[in-house]
């Protein structure tokens, strides 16, 4: 089961004709802030009715994998019930709260829609079928109208009265806190744990999941605003100006009164505050959103939408487009195909799109207009209107697999779906993992389809941003074997881990496994997967880490240099190539110099890695021998 859910809620108290210009005049006059309406640019799909008497923003997950992407919205009905749609708009199920207004938009776990109601104070836990799992009631009966975030063992909500609780996924109160705000909390994840993140009247505040303790608090004057967002902004990886001597720090952005501020989310401390031409309204959106292989942030406000650089907070660019619904952001040249932080969930309201390699669409709601910008110039692609005024942040994603996407937002009392049509959005059929059957406990891997599975770890375990997707184009195109994108980051830990027999580890430090997740990848790898590891840049901290993990693995049989006549070699000059075997068989394959940096654009500033065409055939050939084996 994979989901899709967009965090960005804002805070729930605020919220032509050209047939006689020439095609370049045309698309000069499309492309300027100014773009004029250009309703042909999206494309109504379908329309299912909502009660109006609230509008929370819609979720997208994926109950049915095969089947397209399923849209979750509350309001529906008279009000007191959600629903699921399917990729069609037709109805799944409707779940009703029982007299009390659906009002909280919902957040998607690995296998539960999360949602709240307004006047009978309930967090609810809704199976994928429609069937309640359980609901809690808030002992202080007050409104449940922010979206919950959720994280592996607990929902967090945050009531009217300013009163964070955090309940078990088996419905049971673990704890709560004092919050003196109703904005929607944040889950942060990073090398101190996971923990719950609060923008309140007392400031920005990191507070212990298990327990509520503040660990701790930065505070201003100025009065929160909207749901805070997440993300690890410094990859340590080899572009142009990256720093490499830090690692990847895992920062906070939260949007206080008529600032943005980026705090570093282990301390608390302040990195950057910049001021903002009016109050913020929509919750930032985090991703690599001009192209140049670093993270931005956009968020909007009534008359603008605004693009920083996450790392310094310098300004990239201002669109003259009303945000203050929300703004959400997809990769619109790629067919519709979606990062894995948002196909499989970002119900902890992060507001991270992920490490896709931009530049990235940028839609946003306000007013009447739903407005389309380009991510790498901040220019105005398209500006629709709508039938009504949009009171949700706008959801994206390629809803039927169709190769185009499709936004999904609240116009009035009705639930739209726009597929967009402007230029630039790339019409490719979207290639998702089929469901894989899980192999037999004593046979070997599925063949003859390569599904990347990216072990994550506590490391920097995702340093090449998006260079792994050309990766898997050129291995696509050479029609060798069939690929499926994107690829799929996957704990160890994962209960779907013998579905994926091709597992691969890279990073610049010390993955640092724990002995349980030793086991469980040595257990998998003599059941008949297969490893491959690469030292990002030539890291010394990666090599040493995996040298450890290494004897851990297979104490008996330790790493040795791969003959020179091998297959893996075959067509690759360079290569230093270790690896283990048992009975006969590579069970893993290690370099010690890089090559993920060379599936995409290349190194800068002196990295050790092979030549490009050298590293696309290393792996080509890696491909072919463990689907071989």
């Amino acid at each position: 089961m994979r989901f899709l859910n967009r965090p960005l809620i804002p805070d729930p108290g605020s919220r032509a004709v050209f047939s006689a210009l020439s095609a370049s005049l045309w698309l000069t006059l499309l492309c300027s802030p100014l773009a004029p309406q250009d309703s042909s640019s999206f494309k109504q799909r379908w329309r299912v009715g909502l009660s109006g008497r609230v509008n929370p923003t819609p979720a997208i997950g994926d109950f049915d994998p095969g089947a397209g992407f399923e849209v979750v919205s509350g309001a529906a009905g008279d009000g007191t019930r959600y629903m699921a749609v399917n990729a069609h708009g037709e109805d799944l199920w409707l779940y009703h709260t029982e007299n009390s207004t659906a009002s909280a938009p919902p957040a998607i776990g690995r296998d539960a829609v999360y949602g709240g109601s307004a006047s009978g104070w309930m967090t609810h836990a809704i199976e994928t079928n429609g069937k309640r799992r359980w609901r809690w009631e808030a002992p202080s009966h007050s409104l449940m109208h922010a979206p919950p975030a959720v994280s592996g063992d607990a929902v967090y909500h945050i009531d009217s009265a300013g009163t964070l609780y955090a309940v078990g996924l088996n419905g049971k109160r673990k704890w709560s806190t004092p919050a003196t705000s109703d904005i929607a909390p944040a889950v942060i994840a990073d090398d101190a744990g996971t923990d719950v993140i609060i923008n309140t009247m007392a400031g920005v505040s990191r507070l212990r999941a298990d327990g509520g303790k503040c660990v701790w608090t930065w505070g201003t004057s100025t009065s929160p605003v909207t749901t805070p967002a997440i993300a690890p902004v410094v990859q340590k990886c080899c572009r142009a100006g990256a720093d490499k001597s830090a690692s990847a720090i895992t920062r906070v952005f939260a949007a206080r009164g008529r600032e943005l501020v980026c705090l570093n989310g282990r301390t608390g401390e302040l990195l950057w505050r910049v001021a903002l031409n009016a109050q913020a309204a929509s919750s930032p959106a985090i991703g690599d959103i001009d192209g140049d292989g670093a993270l931005d942030v956009v968020l909007g406000d009534a008359s603008s939408v605004v693009c920083f650089d996450a790392a310094t907070g310098r300004r990239r660019w201002e669109a003259s487009a009303a945000g203050n619904a929300g703004v959400a952001l997809a990769d619109r040249r790629r067919g519709g195909r979606i990062e894995w932080g948002h196909l499989h969930g970002d119900a902890g309201r992060t507001g991270f799109y992920g490490a896709t390699r931009g530049p990235l669409g940028v839609y946003a709601t306000g007013g009447s207009k739903l407005t389309l910008i380009d991510g790498a110039t901040g220019k105005i692609l398209a500006a629709h209107t709508l039938p009504s005024r949009a009171t949700s942040a706008p959801v994206v994603a390629d809803l039927d697999g169709n190769g185009r996407l499709e936004v999904v937002l609240v116009s009035g009392s009705a639930l739209l779906c726009l597929e967009d049509r402007a230029p630039g959005c790339t019409e490719v059929a979207r290639a998702v993992a089929p469901k894989i059957t899980p192999a037999p406990k004593d046979s070997g891997p599925v063949r003859n389809l390569l599904v990347l599975a990216q072990i994550t770890h506590r490391g920097d375990w995702d340093p090449q941003l998006a260079d792994h997707e050309r990766m898997l184009e050129d291995l696509a195109a050479r029609g060798e074997v069939a690929v499926a994108r994107p690829r799929v980051p996957l704990a160890l830990t994962s209960p779907r881990l013998h579905e994926y027999p091709f597992l691969y580890l890279t990073g610049h430090d010390d993955p640092a496994l724990d002995e349980a997740e030793i086991a469980k990848l040595r257990t998998h790898l003599e059941r008949g997967a297969f490893l491959f590891a690469e030292s990002c840049c030539a890291s010394r901290e990666f090599d040493a880490g995996f040298r450890r993990l290494a004897r851990k693995l297979f104490p008996k049989t330790p790493l040795a240099s791969l003959r020179a006549n091998h297959p893996i070699r075959e067509g690759v000059t360079g290569a230093r190539l270790e690896s283990v075997t048992l009975d006969e068989r590579e069970v893993l394959v290690y370099s010690p110099i890089d090559l993920g940096c060379s599936w995409g654009s290349g190194c800068d500033d002196g990295c050790v890695s092979l030549p490009q065409a050298d590293a696309r055939r290393l792996m080509v050939n890696l491909v072919r021998h463990a689907m071989g084996q």
